[in-house]
């Protein structure tokens, strides 16, 4: 099993009164897309396209038993490592601080 050790590029945009989320996660491999408006939950990668149940809200529930159990243990096979966590924070950090200094001024 692999882990996901990444952190998406979400973007929110408004047509009409309702939100549309997107998230992307783009890695060496592959695209992870997940579209709320469109009820998507889809895998690109090499060998072709991979569609998921959609479920319009995260497993809180799941994610935080896991997370105690990782306490609890000192291993998750679901949850990245902190060390790996952390580099893909950093990651987005430099992304967004990219963005910013690279977009055109506003008057």
């Amino acid at each position: 099993m692999k882990k996901i050790g990444l952190m998406g590029c979400g973007m929110v945009a408004r047509y009409g009164h309702l939100p549309a989320i997107q998230h992307e996660l783009i890695g060496t491999r592959g695209v992870i897309r997940y579209d709320v408006g469109q009820q998507l939950f889809k895998m690109e990668n090499e060998t072709g396209e991979h569609r998921f149940e959609f479920h319009g809200e995260k497993d809180f529930t799941g994610m935080y038993a896991e997370w105690a159990r990782a306490l609890h243990s000192g291993k998750s096979d679901l949850l990245t490592s902190v060390a790996a966590g952390m580099r893909v924070v950093e990651i987005a950090r430099e992304a967004t601080h990219q963005v910013i200094r690279d977009r055109p001024a506003q008057r």
